[in-house]
């Protein structure tokens, strides 16, 4: 699944560039994404941070949700512009951290829910930006004052997903929002249509990289990329929630009848 100038090539095990975008899948479902107006972190758990490459650039932390999988309270050291979390950790960060309670740089998302980050008026050579909300998921290109916007969707587990748009490409986090199969139980069928009914609300969508959960615990762990591929297009998958074991989930997905044709994987 190709598109004008967005063929990401391989580069090492651990990232695939695209344009000016370079994904590292850190550990788990933590990545972390360089773009060439900002970085990006997502449900960092786990594993040794990258390095910034340029440390002037802003850099944005997203939480999907408070489980202890994706969430560390390493993040509030990072001294990050701004901290975009998930509605259920407000009371975590409350109970935690009080002397953060206050703090400017935090945004508490509900599903559903949109940001955008536009350079501020004030700033010289947009080099400040300032985060406000927007009406809905626009699929409009993005304003050249706009650094990034961030639409959430609901996840069938807890918390959000996040669909970030950049002047570089869109990016999709899941979170723990995924085709939770484990026996095919009226339960499993009822988070199926929930999470199908999400995937509407972005059906067309091209992503330059989808970070999406294939859990070997799950009687089909292929589910949940199957269905994101049938609703959106991506120029590069990230199977994701692999529990640390890298070499089962390699090995499961490529026996997976289910992702047969599935191209551009990165582990």
């Amino acid at each position: 699944m190709e598109m004008d100038g967005w063929k990401p090539f391989r580069l090492r095990n651990d990232f695939v560039r695209c344009r000016f975008m370079q994904v590292t899948h850190i550990f788990h479902s933590g990545f972390f994404v360089e773009t060439e107006q900002a970085d990006f972190l997502f449900d960092w758990w786990k594993g040794t941070l990258p390095a910034r490459t340029d440390d002037r650039k802003p850099f944005y932390v997203f939480v999907s949700h408070s489980h202890g999988d994706h969430y560390n309270p390493d993040i509030f050291g990072l001294d990050a512009d701004a901290y975009l979390l998930s509605w259920d950790m407000k009371p975590l960060i409350d109970e935690r951290f009080p002397d953060l309670r206050d703090s400017r740089r935090l945004f508490f998302l509900r599903p559903h829910q949109s940001l955008v980050s536009e350079a501020s008026a004030s700033s010289e050579a947009g080099q400040a930006f300032i985060l406000q909300n927007a009406p809905g998921m626009s699929r409009d290109s993005l304003a050249p004052s706009t650094l990034f916007s961030v639409y959430t969707l609901a996840s069938n587990d807890l918390g959000v997903a996040f669909v970030v748009r950049t002047p570089e490409g869109s990016l999709y986090h899941a979170g723990d929002l995924n085709n939770w199969w484990w026996d095919g139980d009226a339960d499993d069928r009822r988070l199926a249509h929930f999470y199908h009914d999400e995937l509407s609300r972005i059906k067309g969508t091209h992503f330059a990289a989808a970070m999406i959960p294939y859990d070997l615990r799950l009687k089909e762990p292929g589910y949940g990329i199957r269905d994101f591929l049938r609703y959106c297009s991506a120029d590069a998958i990230y199977p994701m929630h692999e529990n640390a074991d890298i070499a089962s989930a390699k090995h499961a997905f490529a026996s997976d009848p289910l992702m047969k044709g599935v191209q551009n994987v990165y582990f």
